[in-house]
């Protein structure tokens, strides 16, 4: 039985409903999400009370009708519903759908693909999540061992979904398990504790799994991008931001219900101070998202910039570089300038080569620096290393 949190103040209330409605096949994705949930009711305890075993519902499904659990416990929405495959296998379909920041991510990203991008996004979504996952599993895992030492996480699959009604457009993304029914299967053995604790690592409003980097949003941003999501941060306050919405055409905004659309980071604008006799500042207006940097622009950025002399600040980006070092050959009083960075090696994006010359002119060195938030290039999963656009790469002739 998945194990059960104490409740944040701050966190959303649980929520359920259970519907019957004509049976769906298993092959169809179509959900009808219209029906008004209700609250405080539990999965195991609700169907159990309506259906005493899985092969009972099974059998309401055969007759035509469909039974599906849909809610939430301190975390994202989960689904749990009875199907037929074609041969007449009849599974649980246990669902976790995609919550809390990484879906203001997607949402962004999928009005940033556009039109012509969007299948490429649902490709490159589906495999991002299957490594989210497979990051997080052993986490999950590890947590559950703890009570139970002899636990195994199942392997959930990534899915999509039509975009549901009322909704924002955007498929219903998230990871499933298919339980076989067999006569003696219960509605216990329908739930993978793992998979029902990634409901409340995904929903970002608690902060049980704040400790995972990989569900932190630059993480999430990072992972997707690998994928050729276009998942964009603001490089202010680090909200997920588009300027593709079709109401805010060329101007960087987020999903934010509490904050608006525009940057709520204190920081982004100087404190103005107070009119006497007026309430209002032009501050209130409130200040655009702005984008952070692409990786090929940050590579970019690393590799092109001018030298500076020995006494001046170097504008490599990295903190003690090594400019204005003093040289090491004997007898010599000058310091080391940093003329060139370059990236080195043919498989290592994050491997650079930073290039010194004596301001004495006596002679020159190298050095070699791995920078993981700067790669050069991206590695693809069959291991081809592509050079981003803009950056030199001497040694493989780019």
């Amino acid at each position: 039985m998945p194990k059960k949190r104490k409740k944040d103040r701050k966190a959303p209330q649980k929520r359920a409903s259970v519907r019957t409605a004509p049976a769906q096949p298993a092959r169809l994705e179509l959900v009808d999400w219209d029906d008004a949930p209700q609250r405080d009711i539990d999965l195991l305890d609700d169907l159990g009370e309506r259906f005493p075993a899985p092969v009972d519902a099974v059998k309401a499904v055969q007759a035509g009708e469909r039974v599906e659990w849909t809610g939430s416990v301190d975390g994202s929405t989960m689904r749990h519903r009875v199907l037929l495959a074609d041969d007449g296998t009849a599974v649980v379909e246990q669902a976790v759908v995609v919550g809390g920041p990484l879906e203001g991510i997607l949402l962004c990203a999928w009005h940033q693909a556009g039109e012509q991008g969007r299948d490429r996004m649902v490709t490159g979504v589906l495999a991002a999540l299957h490594d989210l996952h497979s990051a997080l599993r052993p986490v999950l895992e590890a947590e559950i061992r703890k009570v139970r030492p002899d636990y195994t996480a199942s392997v959930p699959q990534a899915f999509h979904e039509e975009p549901e009604l009322h909704g924002p457009g955007m498929p219903v993304f998230g990871w499933r398990l298919l339980h076989t029914v067999g006569p003696d299967t219960t509605w216990e053995d329908t739930v993978d504790t793992a998979t029902w604790n990634t409901s409340q690592a995904m929903s970002g409003v608690l902060d049980y799994y704040d400790h995972v980097p990989e569900l932190q949003r630059a993480e999430l941003a990072r992972l997707l991008r690998q994928h050729d999501v276009p998942a964009v941060l603001c490089a202010q306050c680090g909200s997920p931001i588009t300027d593709r919405h079709p109401r805010w055409t060329g101007t960087w905004i987020t999903p934010d219900i509490d904050a608006g659309p525009f940057c709520g980071d204190p920081y982004a604008a100087p404190v103005a101070p107070q009119p006497v006799l007026g309430t209002l500042t032009d501050q209130e207006f409130g200040t655009p998202h702005r984008p952070g940097m692409t990786p090929q622009q940050r590579a970019v950025a690393t590799q092109k910039w001018e030298p500076a002399e020995c006494d001046q600040p170097c504008p490599c980006g990295t903190p003690d570089c090594g400019h204005g070092e003093p040289c090491q050959a004997e007898n010599c009083e000058g310091h080391d300038r940093h003329t060139m960075r370059n990236p080195t090696t043919d498989s290592d994006v994050t491997a650079w080569q930073d290039s010194f010359d004596c301001c004495e002119s006596c002679s020159g060195s190298f050095k070699n620096i791995s920078l993981p938030e700067q790669p050069w290039g991206t590695v693809g999963r069959d291991g081809t290393v592509t050079v981003f656009d803009g950056v030199s790469h001497y040694e493989l002739g780019v």
